[in-house]
């Protein structure tokens, strides 16, 4: 239904109507302006899918080579730009799974990296796996984790227990490369 040029319409459009992919779709089927941008002329028809402009977006990202698109462009259109230090950007385009990262979380993952590596190693070496508060310590911090408020009273004990099981999984890592002339592997 879109030419190509009609879906970089739909994704400027996106950017200067500022709104959502479900406004964007009910601004498309009643304004005849945007259809006429987009390329589209719908008549009585009407657009219904709002996936449409996350589908033409994916499609985009694949195709397009964005830092020769933005030359061009910015070439074309740089006496019209006011601020040309600036840069505006669709949020929509970021990864979702960003976390906030607490000095909890940072320990906590490295914890588990680094018992992770010691498993890896020490089931190569066919070896024991040495003893360690590890599960332990997963429970807490899982429970940690799920709570609402978490006070200093809880923080300060998490985060000293999370350090000294930290350093002890590192300990015994160095052993076992000591011992056995082994190198890390990096996963």
């Amino acid at each position: 239904m879109f030419s190509p040029q009609g879906k970089l319409g739909l994704m400027f459009l996106k950017h200067y109507a500022c709104c959502s992919d479900n406004k964007l779709i009910e601004q498309l089927n009643s304004n005849i302006d945007y259809q006429f941008f987009c390329d589209i002329s719908l008549g009585h028809h009407r657009l219904t899918s709002y996936k449409i402009v996350s589908q033409i977006r994916c499609e985009l990202a694949g195709l397009l080579n964005i830092s020769n698109v933005e030359k061009v462009l910015f070439n074309r259109w740089s006496s019209y730009i006011k601020d040309q230090d600036s840069i505006t950007t669709d949020a929509t385009c970021y990864e979702s799974e960003l976390g906030f990262p607490t000095d909890q979380k940072l320990l906590w993952e490295s914890v588990d990296w680094s018992y992770g590596q010691m498993k890896i190693i020490c089931k190569e070496l066919k070896l024991k796996l040495p003893r360690t508060k590890y599960l332990k310590w997963k429970r807490r911090y899982t429970s940690y984790s799920k709570m609402r408020r978490k006070t200093n009273k809880k923080r300060t004990p998490l985060t000293r227990a999370l350090l000294h099981l930290l350093k002890k999984i590192n300990r015994e890592l160095d052993n076992l490369e000591n011992d056995f002339d082994f190198e890390m592997p990096m996963v």
